[in-house]
């Protein structure tokens, strides 16, 4: 390995920006709701856009079928089955698919996971007997019901012959239930429904008519939890220099609020934006929301601000290897201080700074010969699980420190092997983010000691 390709491991790593693929739902745009009567006077607007939000067909919904599509999560308090409906105030055709469920702690943990393995839940679905065709098979049964009346009775009964969803072909994967009738009120049954659970929807609008979805609770011993419909977020995290912005979802029209947070912030604003933002910004915000004369319980917000960073890097090379001497596509030949911009993975602004020397031969130094790799993804998957070192193994004496942002010591070590002594991207036994990280490697049989950068990326 030539000093020109050690080189580019330790500055090249920065420059690289992971920027996600974009995911079918829109995290900012997945609305928590509940079945029980809400207070505070929240409702949940059926989108009117006309779009396709699948270009396949998915579970009952056929390819074409999935206009105006709104996404919506809930999550399961008392456990049991649960019949709800979902009904639009202007008596317009709904659709519907219900996912889940999943097991996490927030939603944002739900929305990360369905982003990762999209293709997997969503179009992995069964494509079964539409629910039109079900319909006529009920009216032939003599059941009142008829796939062109939007009004004509649901029966929540699962046991009768004249129950209208699809139970005895959900749930298949992690597609619930599923419904395509031409009706403007459509039913989800979730049996056996676990406290903690959550469920995500997606609602068509088919015919794009402005209005509300009312969910219902009609049938079973299940709830689900309230507080989560008040849904206030960040857009962050965020680089030192960018404003900060929160606002809350969903929001009813004359509600007032109340922000605090960190550095002495407050606000009465429903959407408020933090100018300029430094590390002192960061930490968790809180707000509360009053409406109807009540107060809603307190959301936390989480926000991390990311400094610039400056990452210097010291250097001595020989006479002889000053024509294959390359730095950030740069040719050096004299000894200096020379001063590189770089982005993080996250798009920070940040700098290098290369102290260079060059010596004569007779004081050759020994060319690098480990080589950091640049990146890797801790994912449980098999590739690149673990942080390497090529040629590590040839040093059994290296002492090897990896750092995160804020000079936290994450992982020590002496006589790493790559395999079975290797950082792993945990500390303490927790996932660490994605982020870049500094390493220094002690070699003292070379009296040489190595410092750089690399990045860790999930997801």
């Amino acid at each position: 390995m030539n000093l020109k390709s050690i080189l580019c491991v330790l500055v090249c790593l920065n420059l690289i920006h992971t920027a996600s693929s974009k995911c079918l739902l829109d995290p900012e745009q997945v609305v928590p709701f509940c079945t029980e009567d809400n207070e505070w006077g929240i409702s949940y607007a059926a989108n009117t856009s006309g779009e396709l939000a699948f270009t396949n067909a998915v579970a009952c919904i056929k390819a074409g079928s999935a206009k105006s599509g709104a996404w919506f999560i809930m999550q399961i308090d008392e456990p049991g089955d649960l019949g709800m409906t979902m009904t639009h105030t202007q008596n317009s055709d709904l659709d519907f698919v219900c996912f889940g469920p999943f097991e996490a702690e927030t939603k944002n943990e739900v929305i990360d996971y369905l982003c990762a393995n999209e293709f997997e839940i969503f179009y992995n679905g069964l494509i079964l007997t539409y629910t039109n065709d079900l319909l006529h098979k009920m009216a032939e049964k003599g059941c009142e019901s008829s796939s062109d009346d939007l009004n004509s009775p649901v029966v929540y009964d699962i046991t009768s012959p004249c129950f209208r969803g699809n139970f005895d072909e959900y749930p298949f994967g992690l597609i619930a239930d599923c419904s395509s009738s031409h009706y403007s009120t459509e039913l989800c049954y979730l049996p056996n429904t676990k406290s903690g659970e959550w469920y995500v929807l997606f609602i068509a609008n088919y015919s794009c008519k402005e209005g509300t979805i009312n969910f219902k609770k009609t049938s079973g011993a299940a709830t689900t939890v309230c507080d989560i419909i008040v849904d206030a977020y960040s857009t962050g995290p965020y680089c030192e220099g960018s404003d900060i912005q929160l606002g809350i979802y969903n929001a009813p029209a004359k509600a007032t609020f109340l922000w605090t947070g960190p550095n002495g912030f407050t606000s009465t604003m429903k959407d408020p934006v933090i100018p300029h933002a430094t590390p002192k910004n960061a930490g968790d915000y809180k707000v509360v929301m009053y409406n109807n004369g009540l107060e809603t319980p307190e959301v936390v917000v989480p926000v991390e601000v990311y400094a610039k960073d400056t990452t210097i890097i010291e250097e001595s090379i020989t006479a002889e290897e000053i024509e294959s001497f390359t730095f950030n596509d740069k040719n050096f030949t004299e000894s200096g201080s020379y001063k590189f911009p770089y982005k993080s993975h996250l798009g920070c602004d940040s700098l290098v700074i290369l102290n260079l020397e060059v010596v004569e031969p007779e004081d050759t130094i020994v060319r690098m010969p480990i080589i950091p790799k640049e990146h890797f993804s801790p994912n449980n998957d098999g590739v690149e699980d673990l942080w390497t070192i090529e040629n590590i193994e040839q040093y059994p004496e290296a002492k090897v420190r990896i750092y995160d942002r804020s000079g936290r010591v994450l992982f020590e070590t002496k006589g790493y092997d790559n395999t079975n002594n290797a950082w792993d991207g945990t500390y303490k036994g927790n996932a660490c983010p994605s982020d870049d990280y500094w390493f220094v490697i002690d070699i003292e049989s070379l009296d040489k000691q190595f410092k750089g950068h690399f990045t860790l990326i999930r997801g």
